[in-house]
C-alpha cells in the first residue's frame, strides 16, 4: 500500500512544484516527465525506505520556493536521514536556484525601485543566508 501511495505522491509533488513556479501547464508536464526516469521508478515502485526521500524532494523544493525556511530545514533534515542520494539532488537544485536568483537580481536590481520593499538583491542575499544555514544543518546530520 505504501508503494502505491509513494508512486502517486511523487508526480503530485512535482505537479505542485511546477504549477507553483511556472503555472499549471508546466506542473502537468513535470508530473508527466517524472514518471519516466528509471531511478525515480526504482525508488518509488519498490518498497524501499528511500521512496520517502524521493517523495519529500519536490515538497522540500516547494517549501524553499515559498520561502518557508523552517519547513525547508525540517524537510532537508528528513531527506538527509532517509535518502542521501536525494539530498545530493536537493543541494544541487538549491545551488542552481540560488545561482539563477542571484543572476536575476543582478540584472534587474538596477532597473527596479524599492517602493518600501527589499530589493531583489537583498532577497537573494537572504535566501543565500538561509540556504547556507540549511546546508550546515545537513552536513552536521550526515557527518555522523
Amino acid at each position: 500500500m505504501a508503494v502505491l501511495l509513494f508512486a502517486v505522491l511523487l508526480p503530485l509533488g512535482f505537479y505542485a512544484l511546477g504549477a507553483r513556479l511556472f503555472g499549471a501547464p508546466t506542473g502537468i508536464a513535470a508530473a508527466f516527465l517524472v514518471s519516466f526516469p528509471g531511478e525515480l521508478l526504482i525508488y518509488t515502485v519498490r518498497p524501499l525506505p528511500q521512496a520517502l526521500g524521493m517523495v519529500l524532494l519536490p515538497v522540500a523544493f516547494l517549501a524553499i520556493a515559498s520561502q518557508k525556511w523552517r519547513t525547508s530545514l525540517l524537510l532537508a533534515f528528513g531527506i538527509a536521514m532517509v535518502h542521501q542520494e536525494a539530498l545530493a539532488f536537493l543541494v544541487g537544485g538549491l545551488g542552481a536556484y540560488v545561482a539563477v536568483s542571484f543572476a536575476y537580481a543582478l540584472v534587474f536590481s538596477f532597473n527596479s525601485k524599492s517602493n518600501g520593499r527589499s530589493s531583489p538583491a537583498a532577497q537573494v542575499l537572504e535566501l543565500m543566508q538561509h540556504s547556507s544555514l540549511a546546508l550546515i544543518a545537513i552536513l552536521l546530520a550526515t557527518s555522523s
